[in-house]
């Protein structure tokens, strides 16, 4: 009983936070429309409207296959640098 009268205070705490950051959210919009400053007002507004997106750090190998440690996509975008500087480098020597 007492874990469920902690928890339900907490609930509060944090709802009542989030209640009030957005509120101050809100009002920053308000204010930077009266300030004339709409770029900023629609910034604000994309960010409050925009949902969670994961990011994934994927990357495709040299046989087309998906790499997904994080040391593997290092080693693969160092390759993939060095053959098209390498080739920059030839076709420069080739027209020179």
């Amino acid at each position: 009983m007492e874990y469920k009268r902690l928890q339900k205070i907490a609930h509060k705490i944090c709802k009542n936070r989030i209640r009030t950051h957005m509120d101050n959210r809100i009002r920053d919009i308000e204010e930077n429309i009266k300030d004339k400053q709409i770029r900023n007002a629609y910034k604000e507004v994309g960010s409050l409207k925009a949902s969670f997106q994961p990011h994934m750090d994927l990357c495709r190998g040299t046989n087309n296959e998906i790499l997904t440690k994080e040391e593997e996509i290092k080693t693969r975008w160092k390759t993939y640098f060095q053959d098209l500087l390498t080739s920059q480098q030839q076709q420069t020597k080739a027209i020179l």
